[in-house]
Formats: C-alpha cells, structure tokens, sequence
C-alpha cells in the first residue's frame, strides 16, 4: 500500500485525489488525526504519532519495504515513520514528501514575500490568537459539561495541537535513504527560495526534487501532482 499521513488539519480526505496515481495497482491507505472522534485525545508529539501510526501500518502491511507519502505535516510524520521503522529493523521503498517544509528551514536568512505592513500582520496575529483561546476555552466548557464538542470547534483545537507537534518537533537522527520531495516552484524569496525545503542536512541519501505547480493550500488536489506521483512509484 502507499501510506499517507494527515496535515495539520488532522483529516486525510483529500489524498482521495491520489487514487489515479496507483493505476488499481495497489491501495491507498491513510492515518488521520486521532482526536477526530471527539473522544480520544489528540497526540502531543509527532514522535508519539509515528509510533501510535506504526502499529496501525503493521495491522494492513506486517513487513516491508513500506511506501510512505504526506503533504505537509504528514510529510514530517512520514520522516519519523520511516525512521522508526528503520530502527525495528524494517526497509522503507520510499519516502515521500509533498510541500512539506523540513526542521532546518531558516527563516531568518529568508526574505520574506510580505510587503503588508507590520500593524497589519500584528493584528491578523492577535486576532487568530484570540479566536485559537476562545475555541480551546469553547472546548473545555462543553467537556467538563459532559457534552460532545462540536465539530467544528474540535478541528480547531485539534489543528491547534498539531501546529504545537510540529513546532516542537527536531528529528533525533537523519534518514538514511533517499527523498521523493514534490513542491512548489523555486521563488526568490520566502520559504520556497530554499530549494531543499529544509531537509537539507538530515537526508542521508539523495533529495530528488520535483516541481509543480500550485500553493501549499490545493497542492494535494493538483492534477500534476497525479502525473508525478505516478513517475516516483
């Protein structure tokens, strides 16, 4: 199977689109966010994710070499599956990333592609932070209540911890193998004038780069990324 693994929105609907990629030759097999159920409590980090997911990919694949794939997000997690699965003793076909930027990003050498001004982004900052407070706070009122938390509070609060994985999360090694790394097209500044995405560093192997088009916010549904994905398997 290709496992994928959810963004930071939790859900995995969107690798629907991928089927075609697979020419009825094998499944498509995705992890989403535990949490979504409105019961169990999300993951923390994205290292326990990686080893809550494993057991999962075990259940439908016992032995490998396994094919792992995520956008964004899920290409973080699909880096620490992989590595996980490296030291049981397992062998990984591929690892496959989609817009997923790496931990070693500097930001800070990057020139930014805002030519807002800084009230403007200070506001749109503090009022995303007040919505994210309102719906945490949302959320414990309607579970101390006994309550089920409604839906779209909860992909709020689930985001919101998945943004918390992500930013805490430095790999502990580097993978020894290659990256399949699908992305959008190289720009002259911003996150996308890094041609490694980040990874840079913590690839043992070769980053085999291929450029699309699109943002980050449709690249999962474009049409190209069929035709490339189709190339990589």
């Amino acid at each position: 199977p290709l496992f994928c693994f959810h963004g930071v929105g939790g859900n995995i609907l969107n690798y629907v689109t991928l089927v075609p990629a697979l020419k009825n030759e094998r499944p498509l097999l995705a992890l989403q966010s535990l949490g979504l159920d409105g019961v169990t409590p999300p993951l923390r980090s994205i290292e326990e994710m990686a080893a809550h997911y494993i057991k999962e990919i075990k259940l439908a694949q016992p032995d490998g070499p396994y094919l792992l794939a995520g956008g964004s997000m899920g290409g973080i997690i699909a880096f620490e599956v992989a590595l996980q699965l490296k030291n049981r003793g397992d062998t990984i076909d591929k690892l496959i990333m989609f817009d997923t930027f790496g931990p070693n990003l500097d930001l800070g050498s990057r020139k930014s592609e805002s030519r807002r001004p800084l009230i403007q982004i200070v506001k749109e900052a503090l009022i995303i932070r007040s919505k994210k407070i309102f719906n945490r706070f949302q959320s414990k009122i309607y579970i101390m209540l006994g309550f089920p938390v409604p839906l779209p509070v909860l992909l709020v609060e689930i985001e919101r911890r998945n943004y918390q994985a992500i930013w805490k999360y430095y790999p502990k090694e580097s993978y020894k193998g290659d990256l399949y790394l699908v992305r959008s097209h190289l720009s002259s500044n911003g996150w996308y004038s890094d041609p490694d995405l980040g990874w840079k560093g913590l690839i043992k192997g070769d980053i085999k780069t291929f450029h699309i088009s699109g943002t980050h916010a449709n690249f999962i549904e474009s049409p190209e990324l069929v035709t490339v994905l189709k190339t990589i398997i």
